[in-house]
């Protein structure tokens, strides 16, 4: 075997090397993600059962969204992200979402009334 086939064998060999350590990290962080997700959830459903909770102290439709509690917030959340490294955007990205669902869930729980 000529050297360049060889070298040619080498590079071949590291790229799968190279490919099967990535998929080894891959798989590893996932794991990670995995187990947030399982601490996240809980956090999530009391959330949720406190949101039904506002909605039967609420008497009208029009007090499920306050924008001002809102802007307070984003606001906190902002702050919060930043001391812990996060864009502030992508933390108030993401609030925001999370705060339309739960309206939802509340002009939701509100019709039911």
């Amino acid at each position: 075997m000529d050297n360049k086939r060889k070298k040619n064998k080498r590079k071949r060999s590291e790229i799968l090397e190279t490919k099967k350590e990535l998929k080894r990290r891959l798989e590893k962080v996932r794991r990670k993600i995995d187990s947030l997700d399982r601490e996240i959830l809980p956090l999530i459903v009391k959330r949720y059962f406190l949101v039904k909770e506002v909605t039967q102290i609420k008497q009208s439709k029009q007090s499920i969204v306050d924008k001002q509690r809102i802007a307070k917030i984003v606001r906190k959340i902002r702050v919060l992200a930043s001391k812990k490294n996060m864009n502030p955007a992508d933390a108030e990205k993401f609030w925001r979402i999370m705060i339309g669902f739960f309206i939802d869930i509340e002009k939701r729980e509100f019709k039911k009334k």
